[in-house]
């Protein structure tokens, strides 16, 4: 009972506090909105003999000669989205806002171009494009920026420089990858499969049943922007902002992967590959715009655009390629350690905001 009666004290003394605090704001809001957001991202890769290698514990080992080019684009991504966002403003113009949302991708198409030169052999068409629609996947991002803002002409003017700290997700899966394209070469794996190959090309066409594609990537950093606000009249509010990220990326690629094996007799692998990306040097720009109409004293609507540009560039993978174990007391691995040319992400989104202010 006693440790009852100190935890509801210690509650009504927080609220009290809260209380206080929040009588201190002269412009405060809660919004909930949903709205429409497409995506385009793109990985390109680029290796050759001096940017990918191949690394064991024995003391054989050999490379690939020639240049491989990658394009994979993640092309139309249409999600749906809810968010979440709010506004805070002191009597002493110290201005605090945040944002979150959730979204759900229903549909998007998937492209990867392979380019190889020298003695491997040329192929296209990694992922099939017979089934362009079953891209799916969710997105998350979340944001806190700090500022201060000024007033101008009876206040129906303001601007906000603030700095902040943000995150961005996105998962994305792709259910069925199939009619690959590679040269005659034999190959054996756990997963069923089929072939066909035609006298008019020396090219045979595998499919398998677990061609599974997923990507999860995420950009994490701080970011400086600004804020302007414009009451046009008593009822209708315009407002702007910009940001412009520093930003981490990371993400982790895992698919079902046909490959020649060129440290093993050169035969063909097939098997599940998990892909680690990092690349420390990305930047974002973000452009919101809208118009808010006030609906009474405590509500709002609001209509948002928004469009976000993102790229990294000279990111790492590193990619393990087979790993074996050749006797009880050695194992046998082998690395594949590639440079990311270049990463880019864009995005752009309609929502509705619904708000009420404090």
């Amino acid at each position: 009972m006693r440790k009852f009666i100190f935890a509801l004290m210690a509650s009504l003394l927080s609220c009290s506090a809260v209380s206080a605090f929040w009588q201190e704001a002269v412009d405060s809001s809660l919004e909930i909105g949903v709205g429409y957001r497409q995506d385009n991202i793109k990985w390109k890769r680029e290796s050759s003999n001096g940017s990918s290698s191949y690394s064991s514990d024995c003391s054989s080992s050999s490379k690939d000669s020639g240049k491989i080019k990658s394009d994979l684009k993640w092309k139309d991504l249409n999600i749906w989205v809810i968010e979440g966002r709010g506004k805070y403003i002191t009597c002493d113009n110290i201005y605090l806002r945040g944002a979150v949302d959730y979204g759900w991708i229903t549909s998007g198409k998937i492209k990867h171009s392979l380019e190889v030169d020298g003695e491997c052999e040329s192929f296209d068409n990694y992922f099939s494009n017979g089934d362009k629609h079953r891209v799916k996947g969710n997105v998350w991002d979340a944001k806190l920026a700090l500022g201060y803002q000024f007033k101008w002409c009876d206040e129906a003017l303001s601007l906000s420089p603030v700095v902040g700290y943000s995150w961005h997700g996105t998962e994305l899966r792709n259910g069925k990858h199939d009619d690959y394209n590679y040269g005659s070469s034999s190959y054996s794996d756990s997963c069923s499969y089929s072939s066909s190959s035609d006298s008019s090309s020396e090219y045979s066409s595998y499919s398998s049943s677990c061609d599974k594609h997923k990507i999860h990537q995420r950009w994490v950093g701080p970011f400086i922007g600004i804020d302007l606000d414009y009451r046009v009249c008593c009822d209708w509010n315009l407002f702007l902002s910009y940001e412009y990220h520093w930003a981490d990326y990371h993400a982790k690629e895992r698919h079902s992967e046909l490959f020649f094996d060129h440290l093993f007799n050169g035969n063909c692998c097939f098997e599940d590959s998990t892909i680690r990306i990092h690349g420390k040097n990305g930047s974002g720009n973000v452009l919101n715009m809208g118009v808010q109409w006030d609906l009474c004293d405590c509500w709002t609507v609001g209509l948002r655009g928004e469009f976000q540009w993102w790229e990294v560039s000279d990111a790492r993978e590193h990619r393990k390629l087979c790993e074996q174990s050749l006797t009880s007391h050695a194992e046998l691995e082998a690395v594949l350690k590639t440079r990311i040319k270049e990463v880019t992400w864009n995005s752009g989104s309609l929502v509705l905001d619904f708000g009420m202010v404090f």
